[in-house]
């Protein structure tokens, strides 16, 4: 948990200063993808519903992820 907030935090502090963020934003899609195959997925799969709205957040944030890595200029 701390693992995954710290990368977060990173992440948007590199968007923020603009120091690699193509990269860190690249990376953050990847992590809120990983998100959503490996926790959300399978709790819609399981029957709970109540997940998927996250499912939605999460992949609408990678797409915004994915737009700003690929107008980021590094």
């Amino acid at each position: 948990m701390y693992l995954t907030g710290l990368a977060l935090i990173l992440a948007s502090v590199s968007i923020i200063i603009q120091k690699q963020a193509r990269l860190a934003s690249l990376l953050l899609a990847l992590l809120l993808m990983i998100f959503v195959i490996t926790i959300h997925v399978p709790g819609v799969i399981g029957g709970n519903m109540d997940l998927m709205p996250m499912i939605l957040k999460d992949t609408a944030l990678a797409g915004a992820a994915l737009t700003f890595a690929g107008i980021a200029k590094d």
